[in-house]
């Protein structure tokens, strides 16, 4: 009979007790590959040119590095480079911050109070958003959103961390579709089927539809209807 050999794991060395010249080096090489996307595919190459730039001098620098074993001024030189080649595109994680930061201003604590409306934010439910052409619309409305509410407000539309806006069943589908964890619920006097219809609107429309100045190919950018079909096609 034959057993397998038991594997025993080799001793690890905590982060902190890293030596400093080390971790040093270690966080150099991490800010140097670290090259975020780009948030229109115009501009994927770019990024890819700047990720194959920096690797190419990571590898230099380590290979000198490894004949003179001197690991400062390793690091040192390498954030030179890195310095020389900066991001000059717009990057998809600039525009996620973006709108976290803008949902946290735009919804408050509260979850039928969305927040002020700095940085053109969503309105508080007694207020009413106006469209470009001067229409008065729902609070589930974004000011840079040009289309028209479509019926009156019946649902209200709550963020991962329960705080919403109240919103025609057009705008809070879009609404919820621009949201990460969004739920929607009817509100009282709402018609039969409003949030559901709501609900299936959402997965069909893609993150923050009013944008439309480029085309949109990773995932994140889908609808959740497209993300899954790729999802099942590959």
């Amino acid at each position: 009979m034959t057993f397998r050999t038991a594997h025993v794991q080799a001793p690890t060395t905590p982060v902190g007790a890293l030596p400093g010249p080390v971790a040093n080096l270690l966080a150099a090489i991490h800010a140097a590959l670290d090259v975020p996307l780009a948030d229109r595919p115009v501009d994927d190459k770019q990024r890819a040119d700047l990720l194959t730039q920096r690797a190419t001098d990571t590898r230099v620098l380590v290979e000198l590095c490894l004949t003179h074993g001197d690991l400062t001024r390793t690091a040192m030189r390498l954030r030179e480079w890195t310095a020389q080649h900066p991001v000059r595109y717009a990057t998809w994680q600039a525009r996620t911050e973006q709108a976290t930061a803008e949902e946290t201003q735009l919804l408050d604590a509260e979850p039928d109070v969305p927040s002020s409306t700095a940085g053109g934010g969503w309105k508080r439910p007694g207020q009413l958003s106006s469209s470009p052409g001067g229409e008065q619309r729902c609070p589930a409305a974004h000011p840079e959103d040009p289309t028209p509410c479509v019926g009156p407000v019946v649902v209200t539309v709550l963020d991962a961390a329960n705080a919403g806006a109240n919103g025609c069943e057009h705008h809070g589908a879009r609404l919820l579709a621009s949201l990460d964890g969004g739920r929607v619920y009817a509100l009282p006097d709402a018609p039969d089927g409003a949030a559901i219809r709501v609900f299936k609107a959402a997965d069909t429309i893609r993150p923050f539809p009013w944008m439309t100045d480029a085309p949109r190919t990773r995932p994140e950018q889908l609808s959740r209807a497209e993300a899954r079909q790729r999802g099942e096609g590959q």
